[in-house]
C-alpha cells in the first residue's frame, strides 16, 4: 500500500476507525472488492453528503495490473451517480509517481484538474 497515507494500518487503528464511523457512517461507505469469494481489495467513498465525493481504492498487490481497478472505477461511478443524485463529481487523488493509478484514472474517463502541475 505504498501510495496511501497510512501504508500499513494496524489492527488497532482499523478498529478505532471502525468505532469512529470512518467506514460506513458519517457520510462514508466501504465495500470489499471480491473475486470468487476472496477479498482482493477495498474501496472507501467519503463525503457522500457533499456535491463532490472522494474515494480510496486499495487492491492487493497480486491482483494489480490486471484491469480490476478500471472495473472498480466504472462500478464506483455508476454506484455514486445512481444512488446520490446530488453528487456532481467524484474525486480521486494519487501521487504523481503512481503511474499505474494515473493510467487507470485516464482509462476510466477521469481527468486531471488544471491547477495541478502534471
Amino acid at each position: 500500500m505504498e501510495f496511501h497515507g497510512q501504508e500499513n494500518p494496524t489492527e488497532e487503528s482499523i478498529r478505532k476507525n471502525l468505532a469512529n464511523g470512518n467506514y460506513n457512517k458519517n457520510e462514508n461507505q466501504t465495500f470489499w472488492i471480491m473475486d470468487n469469494h476472496t477479498k482482493i481489495g477495498l474501496i472507501r467513498i467519503f463525503d457522500l453528503e457533499d456535491p463532490v465525493c472522494l474515494f480510496d481504492l486499495r487492491l492487493k498487490e497480486k491482483v494489480r495490473g490486471k484491469g480490476i481497478a478500471k472495473h472498480v472505477l466504472n462500478w464506483l461511478s455508476t454506484y455514486v451517480f445512481n444512488n446520490y443524485p446530488h453528487i456532481i463529481r467524484i474525486e480521486g487523488h494519487t501521487r504523481y509517481d503512481n503511474f499505474a493509478m494515473r493510467k487507470t484514472f485516464f482509462n476510466s474517463g477521469f481527468v486531471i484538474e488544471d491547477n495541478f502541475p502534471y
